[in-house]
């Protein structure tokens, strides 16, 4: 902002009122105009149809109207007011815009914040660095990586869904024995055949 007292120089270039006499508070009168200064006076006359007449104590050029006596420098500058109408809205618009900066960077600090906790839940979410581009990782964003897993397991779903197990019937000689004119179901044979089946349908299978 300025340094300029924009206020002392409003007040310097302003058309001035006419004066009050600092002795009786009385109106003066102009006693002399200049180039750029006008002096006035207390002269304590007034006019009437009838002429002048003074104040009671009062004489023309007496030692009050000299005592009175004060000048005003420069008075009224309609150029000089407009320039510092201009300056004072630039400087107004200047601060309007700052704050709105302000306002935005705020705003923006808000936003990239959020990104960053969004970035720190997504890389939760993640098994490790596979997702990311080799040799080093690149510059992968945590959501493209979320988007990759899940492309990833939906694959996978879709080949688990795609295969067929053929389990063994139950009712197979092999899985029966007569034993003691009994007939006895052979679990642990069944169970194998079972597990053989499962796995070659390609899918893992965790005993005990």
């Amino acid at each position: 902002m300025s340094n300029i007292d924009k206020q002392a120089l409003r007040e310097r270039y302003s058309l001035q009122p006419v004066p009050k006499c600092h002795i009786c508070d009385a109106v003066m009168t102009i006693a002399r105009a200049s180039a750029g200064a006008v002096v006035y006076a207390c002269s304590g006359c007034t006019y009437d149809d009838n002429g002048a007449h003074y104040a009671p104590g009062r004489s023309l050029g007496d030692d009050h109207y000299s005592a009175s006596r004060v000048t005003i420098f420069e008075s009224g500058d309609s150029d000089v007011l407009e320039l510092l109408d201009e300056l004072e809205a630039a400087e107004n618009n200047l601060l309007d815009s700052e704050c709105h900066v302000a306002e935005l960077e705020e705003s923006l600090r808000d936003k990239q914040a959020l990104l960053e906790a969004l970035d720190n839940a997504l890389c939760e979410l993640l098994p490790g660095t596979q997702y990311m581009d080799p040799p080093d990782g690149g510059s992968v964003t945590p959501l493209e990586q979320v988007r990759r897993m899940v492309a990833d397991y939906l694959e996978r779903i879709s080949n688990l869904e795609s295969r067929k197990v053929c389990v063994p019937r139950i009712s197979n000689d092999e899985f029966w024995l007569n034993f003691n004119n009994r007939i006895v179901f052979r679990e642990e044979t069944y169970r194998s055949a079972v597990i053989k089946a499962i796995e070659d349908a390609g899918i893992g299978v965790k005993g005990e």
